[in-house]
């Protein structure tokens, strides 16, 4: 997988996901939600080696700090739900 940030307006930037699919091609993006994105700044995501963890900046208490959070489980419910949409798209 990738996640990717993108510019919502000049002070919100929010994470999306994609998937890589068995033929090398990539899924649609998809917000990873609000148990990770807030109305403000999200930034700079790095996942630890081991998968478990995103690590990140936010503004979300008002002052730009290093947050990290389980996400192993929060990736897979995602994944779970983009094959799951692509599915009913076909």
């Amino acid at each position: 997988y990738a996640i990717v940030e993108s510019w919502q307006d000049d002070n919100k930037k929010d994470f999306y996901i994609s998937f890589r699919n068995k033929d090398n091609s990539w899924t649609k993006l998809k917000n990873m939600g609000h148990k990770i994105n807030t109305p403000g700044f999200e930034g700079h995501p790095k996942v630890s080696n081991d998968g478990k963890y995103l690590f990140f900046w936010s503004d979300r208490t008002g002052k730009l700090i290093l947050y990290w959070i389980r996400v192993d489980t929060i990736i897979n419910d995602l994944k779970a739900k983009v094959y799951s949409s692509e599915n009913d798209e076909q």
